[in-house]
This record gives structure tokens, C-alpha cells and sequence, in this order.
């Protein structure tokens, strides 16, 4: 099932005051030209943190946000998805309770 996206990445940024209007115009010329992603062109600009994208994103998709840093994972819950599967869609199993597997993106 595809999810509906709630607005732009770049809207969702500058309504939470992270970036202006100017800063976003000037990267959505970058990636006209040039390519690549709005949120990590934004990063390479400096204009927002991986963290603040990846907030944005979450709230994009309406998936609850959860940082990571210092979360304690369980060995044997990282081996249940094989290793070169989370690597090819950016996932990694995080909790395990009963028959449901949490997984972060």
C-alpha cells in the first residue's frame, strides 16, 4: 500500500521554520540542474541537519519519528532480516515483540 504524501518536503520545512522560501528556490534550481535529492541538497547547503530531514520526512509520510541514538537494539532482532536485504532498502530491524518486527527507515 503507497502512502499518500501530506505536502512538500520543502513546504513542510519552511512551515516549521527550518528554511526560507529563498533557500529553498535556490535548492530546487540545484536539483533542476544538477539532480539529486531536495533533503540532502539542503543538507549539502547547509540550510537544514540529516536530523531535521529525516523529522520532515516522517511527518511527510505520517510515520511516527524515532531517534535512534543510544537505542539499545537486541542482537538477535538485527538477524532476523538478512544483512544484504536492510542494506538494499534502508532498514533496520529494531524491536520484536511477539510475531510483529519494528523496523527504521
Amino acid at each position: 500500500m503507497k502512502r499518500k504524501i501530506s505536502k512538500q518536503l520543502g513546504e513542510l520545512l519552511m512551515e516549521r521554520g527550518i528554511i526560507t522560501k529563498k533557500q529553498l528556490d535556490k535548492a530546487l534550481e540545484i536539483q533542476t540542474h544538477k539532480g539529486g535529492l531536495i533533503g540532502q541538497i539542503l543538507v549539502a547547503m547547509g540550510h537544514a541537519t540529516e536530523e531535521e530531514i529525516a523529522q520532515a520526512i516522517t511527518v511527510q509520510y505520517g510515520f511516527p519519528y524515532l531517534p535512534l541514538k543510544g537505542y539499545d537494539i537486541d542482537n538477535a532482532v538485527i538477524n532476523i532480516i538478512p544483512e544484504h536485504v536492510a542494506r538494499q532498502y534502508h532498514l533496520i530491524p529494531i524491536d520484536r515483540i511477539g510475531e510483529t518486527l519494528t523496523i527504521a527507515m
